[in-house]
């Protein structure tokens, strides 16, 4: 796998969403969009995208609703459904994460 492959970033959305499936609430693909918009690459986030669009081969179902997330909204949309979730953001004011 290289890199910015696709099976690489689906490796690591899917590792992603296997971590926030354990945490309480049911916002899993919420809190995954929320951690690839703080932590990954803005190409990423849209290989990833566009990876789901192809048809999501090996996405996780979180990991695919994260991917639908991030197609649908802004980093800012996703910090507000964070806020209505109750869901601290992984983000810092000034953050430049992408």
């Amino acid at each position: 796998m290289s890199p910015g492959s696709p099976d690489k970033l689906v490796h690591m959305a899917n590792q992603i969403a296997a971590f926030f499936a354990t945490q309480p609430g049911d916002e899993a693909a919420l809190r995954v969009a929320d951690h690839l918009t703080s932590f990954w690459t803005p190409a990423m986030r849209r290989d990833l995208v566009a990876h789901a669009e192809a048809g999501a081969h090996g996405l996780a179902p979180a990991a695919r609703a994260a991917a639908d997330i991030l197609r649908d909204a802004s980093p800012r949309r996703i910090d507000h459904a964070m806020a209505a979730a109750q869901q601290p953001s992984g983000r810092q004011p000034g953050d430049d994460a992408g």
